[in-house]
This record gives C-alpha cells, sequence and structure tokens, in this order.
C-alpha cells in the first residue's frame, strides 16, 4: 500500500524550530536578543523547513517508483474516453 502524503506531519524539529524562530522574532522586537540570534533562529527554521520538503520529496518518488514496478502507470486515454464534458 502505498502512503498518503497528506498523512505525513511536520517533523518535531521542523515545528520546534519554527517555534524557536517565533520566539526570537518576539524577543528581538521587544529589544531582548540581538538581530542576529533571530536570524540564526530563521535560518534554523529554513534548514529544518527544507529537509521536510526533500523527505517529502524521496517519499513521493519512492511512491511512484514502486507503482511503476508493480506495473501501475498513468495512461489519460482512459479518462478522456470516460469524461462527457468532451
Amino acid at each position: 500500500m502505498v502512503a498518503s502524503t497528506s498523512a505525513v506531519s511536520k517533523p518535531s524539529s521542523c515545528v520546534a524550530a519554527q517555534y524557536a524562530d517565533g520566539r526570537s522574532t518576539a524577543r528581538y522586537r521587544q529589544r531582548a536578543v540581538a538581530y542576529l540570534d533571530g536570524v540564526a533562529a530563521q535560518v534554523a527554521a529554513l534548514k529544518a523547513k527544507r529537509s521536510m520538503w526533500q523527505l517529502q520529496t524521496r517519499q513521493l518518488s519512492a511512491n511512484v517508483t514502486l507503482i511503476k514496478v508493480l506495473g501501475g502507470g498513468w495512461d489519460v486515454a482512459p479518462l478522456a474516453a470516460s469524461n462527457p464534458i468532451n
């Protein structure tokens, strides 16, 4: 069975990085931390998001490969023939 991408949630590292980014932004606005601390938190959040996107891309590629290996594929002809609009 192929895993659904809608069932994939954000990894905890991504959620934690976003939380840290939000906290550091709030602290910067309150003048409690330096600007570079906020930038460092933003960089960490972006890296976590990028890792998540790369993982999801690999998962989708693996799903497509599995479908192809099992003999599945995508053919538009049956869909076009059954479409009453055309």
